[in-house]
């Protein structure tokens, strides 16, 4: 980050935290609690932020802690260190994450059609990766859930032509280029 220049990965992922509180509060069945998956974690950043909420009491987390990753090419990281700042930035909510270690098409059967409220999508971000974890955990979502998902931007392609064919053009766009689309199962 450049000094006196806005983080816009936090500001944009606070902004999509608040959207979610408001429309659980104002749209979904009251619940004590939600349930949410995260397809891909990394280092945990954004879902120690989207855990900090307390909107959920189980927040499923996939992440494989292996394979092809640009940002630990880019960074010079391997995966035990990414796997150690995970474990940092997630540490004080182990109550209510459980963590999936593997990829997310091997894990899909563990969850029920129609039993969470929030899938976010933020794994490998080429075409085919992207519409296969649409496609397998679209019916994973409530009535009135939330898809949602990273990089909705032109220079990841693969997400905007996926998120497109598969559930249109998103309801929201954060600045961190977090794209949300509420699934309305009366349609």
């Amino acid at each position: 980050m450049t000094p006196g220049q806005p983080n816009l990965q936090f500001l944009g992922m606070a902004e999509f935290c608040i959207f979610l509180e408001q429309w659980f509060h104002y749209h979904v069945k009251p619940s004590n609690y939600y349930k949410a998956i995260e397809i891909g974690s990394h280092t945990g950043e954004g879902l120690a932020m989207l855990a900090s909420t307390h909107l959920f009491n189980k927040i499923h987390v996939i992440e494989p802690f292996s394979g092809d990753e640009e940002f630990n090419k880019l960074y010079d990281w391997d995966w035990g260190d990414v796997r150690r700042e995970w474990q940092t930035n997630t540490r004080l909510f182990k109550d209510f994450i459980q963590l999936h270690r593997g990829f997310s098409y091997e894990k899909v059967d563990k969850f029920k059609d129609e039993s969470m409220d929030l899938v976010y999508i933020d794994a490998e971000h080429g075409y085919e990766s992207v519409k296969r974890d649409i496609e397998l955990y679209l019916p994973k979502i409530k009535h009135k859930g939330i898809l949602a998902g990273h990089d909705y931007h032109h220079v990841w392609p693969g997400v905007l032509k996926a998120v497109g064919e598969m559930v249109g053009e998103p309801d929201k766009v954060f600045r961190d280029t977090t794209w949300v689309k509420i699934i309305d199962r009366n349609v």
